[in-house]
Formats: structure tokens, sequence, C-alpha cells
């Protein structure tokens, strides 16, 4: 019985946050230098390949966790909080900051650096999805830029998106009848590589893995604004 409770303890200590980065809260300041152009490099397997290999173990869980209300109108923030779990056997590094200054070297120069992009995603009944606008999240050897996440620990993640409904085409577009639709969070990553090409700065952009869509929804009412302004 004492073995099996020290176990218990043992776990119960090993499965705990990590960690909590509340962006609402966050002052961002851009780079001093910025990049002049931008690509991203697609990583492709080939046929024969994908037939060959098994597809890479789910390494972070994303779990959207709340979100601050139940009703919307159009052009509200939609403020959601996620629970990013590692369920590999290693620790797992990931961005921590919300200010791009924060990653930028002392002395301008190439420099690597990781940028995580976390999307609220809608969708109504019908499966028409929305994209909203992604909270970009960075990280670099700069110190307090990354957060490391060790095995069965998580960390949570509060930030905002402009609620937007592009799909006016649809017979679900919002009215100014609530109706029901459903959120969802995607987490991708990407190393980005910040260089000096042809006297002029070049940020090319690869993805490290591939897009973890959160394991859940959360229903909520969204309708439009009858006046065409932002509801108190």
């Amino acid at each position: 019985m004492r073995v099996f409770l020290m176990l218990l303890i043992s776990l119960t200590l090993a499965s705990q946050e990590a960690g909590f980065l509340d962006l609402l809260n966050q002052t961002i300041q851009p780079r001093q230098t910025e990049s002049a152009s931008a690509t991203a490099s697609v990583v492709s397997v080939g046929a024969g390949d994908r037939e060959a290999t098994q597809p890479p173990p789910q390494l972070l869980r994303i779990t959207l966790s709340k979100l601050e209300r139940s009703e919307y109108k159009i052009d509200q923030d939609l403020i959601y909080e996620v629970k990013l779990e590692n369920l590999s056997s290693r620790p797992i590094q990931i961005p921590w900051t919300a200010s791009p200054r924060d990653i930028e070297p002392a002395r301008q120069g190439p420099y690597e650096y990781q940028m995580a992009r976390l999307t609220p995603t809608l969708v109504d009944s019908s499966g028409q999805l929305e994209t909203l606008e992604p909270a970009i999240i960075f990280g670099s050897d700069a110190a307090g830029t990354t957060r490391v996440i060790a095995p069965n620990q998580w960390v949570r993640i509060r930030a905002k998106s402009r609620l937007s409904w592009h799909n006016q085409g649809s017979t679900s577009s919002p009215s100014a009848e609530p109706q029901a639709v459903r959120v969802g969070a995607t987490w991708s990553l990407y190393r980005v590589s910040f260089a000096e090409h042809n006297g002029r700065y070049h940020e090319t952009f690869v993805p490290t893995d591939e897009e973890c869509r959160s394991t859940n929804t959360i229903a909520i009412q969204i309708g439009a604004s009858k006046d065409g302004r932002t509801p108190e």
C-alpha cells in the first residue's frame, strides 16, 4: 500500500503545469530591423517514402480549455485559453514571448528563431470554416523567450482574436439572430532563419511538424452587430 501511495504521489508531481503565458497582458515591441522579404519552405515526402514510413507520433496535444463568454457579436474579441501537453518521453521547447524585439540579437546580423501560430477556427453546422487572426509567439536562444515542457507536463496560453466571418455568401452567415458555431484551435510551429541576401534582409520559414489541432471544440452563439460597432 505504501509503495502504491508513493507511486501515486510521484505521478501526480510529474503531471503538472509548467507555465502560463497571458498574451493579453504582454507589451509587443517590433524588431529594430525588419526583413524586406520572406519565403516559406514546404517539407515534402515522396509517395514511396510515405508508404515506407509511419506518421510521426504526436508530441503535443492541444486542448481548448475555456472561452471568456458563450455569446458574441461580429468584431468582438474572442478571448480563449488553450492547454499544450507534452505527450512524448522527452522535453519539448516552445516559443514563449509575443514581442519579436525579445528575440533580436544585440548586434545586427543573421540569426535563427522559432515562431508559433496559435490560430482559432470557427465551424458552423454546415461545415463552413472560418480561420481567425492567429496569435504569434516567438522564441530563440535569448533568455526567457522559450519554455521547456517536460514529459507529462503542460502549459496554458491565453490569447485573443477579433471575431470575423467572411463566408457572407453562405446561408449560415451570422445575422441579428445568434447562431451556433463551434470554436477550435490549431498550433503550428516554424523554424525561421533571418539573414542578409543581396544587401537586404530575408526570412525563410520552415514548418517543423504537422499542425496540431485541438482535441475538442466549444460551442458559442454568434450574431452580427446591428450598428456595425463592437458591442460593449
